[in-house]
């Protein structure tokens, strides 16, 4: 800069031009020293050494010193009031409503990393001054990002490699905050300091969001510790299988518990509605409850008590059609064991239709007298007969004829399927005869044959048992040895080792590093079978 304005003085450009140039320097640099978030002795230091020699002239150079005074003063004052974070001391349970709408954007976008969503939650707090998130803070930032991120909960031990690499984003990503440390902060960005709201919210407001079943994930399935129970399942234990949609599932459940439905407004006869509606619960109970038993109600006072008369006239009037119903059932009562003769199309047999004393209806078939019998089976036989003649009827006998047009066509598909079958015939007929004129049957596929396993090799002899590559390059053959098989791979160039025959979850792999088998390598992987039996 010194060097720009040194070289400006020898031009004719007037005096003017660059008084002017200097002080819009000068307020810039004014303006950038006032919006540094933070600014301390060392910074005035190095400004005061280069202002010594300073290009603005002495009216400039006064304005940008009074500039870093306030600033000094700025920062002297506020120290007695703050308080620095203790380690890992601050607590923020409700994260989701501390993000900015920008945030949001890069939270749900799934073709961003799990690594750039952490950076973004902890640059929010850091702005807000949770420098320091305690362990629980931690817990709910990563239920928060599971959600947002994956569309299935990963393992146990996934979510604890995540909890890690998100404290050392914490820990790499800390800045030095200007205000007040809070230990416990609020629900809501908005019930913060208004300093720190303005601080971290100057340019987008917060945007609160909520997340169905967060707390039963923050609470069940993020591991805090690598001593705790989640990472420590075994596969057989039922709870270690539960998966992503199980989590759901019981989220359902819960937001599916039935709640009252109706509560009665305010002038409402409640003797009237307490008989119509059946309600038991005391209507004391009910007003205790009123703001959050029925989440259908609307929120309006006038608007809710006309909702919840018409529920209960429509309530009543339903009763009342119950009632009725039921009355004209008892002045018409149906007598017991009344027998009513329906005929039952399905076996022809006469059935009795009678009324238990609970109340039930019972169908009984109804003994058929000699001459019912007769009569049924001569119906039977006629059924058969027509049957039988309709199955023996010459198919499209009783459908209109096709025309000319419609009947040429099928022919064609009849005598084009029967070429086609004919020339299939002809063709497996050649292949059979060429067959047999080379002197040979068709080729059958080679049996697939086990491998050939060694027996049990001797541990004296287990050093010399190590496999050579054959000839042809095929796979050398297994060998076993106390309980154990050693399989050579070809392909990934190693010794794959089941310390337990059959068992794929005692495998154990072995590089030979080299093209052919080794020595140390054979060693090794003898030594993991070894190492198996003594620790049974």
């Amino acid at each position: 800069m010194k060097a720009f304005f040194k070289a400006r003085e020898g031009l004719q450009t007037g005096a003017d031009s660059l008084a002017s140039l200097r002080a819009s320097f000068m307020t810039a640099l004014v303006v950038q020293i006032k919006s540094l978030p933070a600014f301390g002795a060392s910074d005035a230091t190095a400004l005061s050494d280069v202002l010594k020699d300073s290009p603005y002239g002495v009216e400039g150079t006064a304005k940008i010193v009074a500039t870093i005074d306030a600033r000094l003063g700025e920062a002297s004052s506020a120290k007695p009031s703050q308080k620095a974070a203790k380690s890992n001391s601050q607590f923020l349970k409700q994260v989701w409503n501390f993000p900015t709408q920008p945030d949001w954007d890069i939270l749900f976008n799934k073709k961003k990393s799990f690594a750039i969503k952490m950076s973004v939650v902890v640059e929010r707090l850091n702005l807000v001054g949770c420098t320091h998130p305690d362990e629980q803070t931690l817990k709910w930032i990563l239920a928060m990002l599971l959600l947002t991120h994956y569309e299935e909960l990963p393992s146990a031990k996934v979510i604890y490699d995540k909890l890690l690499d998100l404290k050392d984003v914490v820990e790499s990503e800390r800045k030095q905050f200007p205000h007040e440390h809070l230990q416990v902060f609020p629900a809501s960005p908005d019930q913060l300091p208004k300093a720190i709201y303005d601080y971290a919210y100057g340019a987008s407001p917060p945007v609160a969001k909520e997340f169905d079943g967060i707390s039963a994930i923050g609470d069940n399935c993020i591991p805090l510790r690598k001593n705790s129970k989640l990472l420590k399942r075994k596969k057989s234990d039922p709870d270690a299988n539960v998966t992503w949609w199980d989590m759901k599932r019981l989220i359902k459940e819960e937001r599916e518990k039935p709640q009252p439905h109706l509560v009665p407004p305010m002038g409402t006869d409640r003797s009237m509605i307490a008989s119509s509606t059946g309600f038991k619960r005391s209507f004391e109970s009910l007003d205790s409850c009123r703001p959050s038993c029925d989440p259908t109600l609307p929120r309006d006072s006038e608007e809710r008590d006309l909702y919840t008369e018409y529920q209960a006239k429509l309530q009543q009037l339903r009763n009342g059609k119950v009632d009725g119903h039921l009355a004209a059932l008892k002045r018409e009562p149906m007598k017991a064991e009344s027998p009513l003769e329906q005929p039952s199309p399905a076996a022809g047999l006469p059935i009795n239709l009678s009324k238990r004393a609970d109340g039930s209806l019972v169908l009984t078939p109804k003994a058929r007298s000699f001459g019912e019998a007769t009569k049924a089976a001569k119906r039977e036989a006629e059924v058969g007969a027509t049957a039988e003649a309709e199955v023996g009827a010459t198919p499209g006998a009783g459908e209109d004829p096709l025309d000319e047009y419609a009947a040429a066509a099928l022919n064609a598909f009849k005598q084009r399927n029967g070429k086609k079958k004919a020339a299939a015939a002809a063709k497996a007929k050649n292949a059979r005869a060429k067959g047999k004129a080379k002197g040979g049957a068709a080729c059958k596929k080679r049996p697939a044959c086990k491998s050939q396993v060694k027996e049990d090799v001797d541990k004296k002899d287990i050093k010399k048992a190590m496999p050579k590559v054959p000839a042809d390059g095929s796979s050398p053959n297994p060998v076993r040895y106390r309980g154990g098989v050693i399989y050579s791979s070809l392909a990934t160039k190693a010794f794959r080792v089941l310390t337990t025959s059959r068992d794929k979850y005692s495998e154990k792999r072995e590089k030979w590093q080299a093209a052919k088998p080794t020595k140390q390598a054979w060693t090794k992987a003898v030594k993991h079978i070894d190492d198996a039996r003594k620790a049974e």
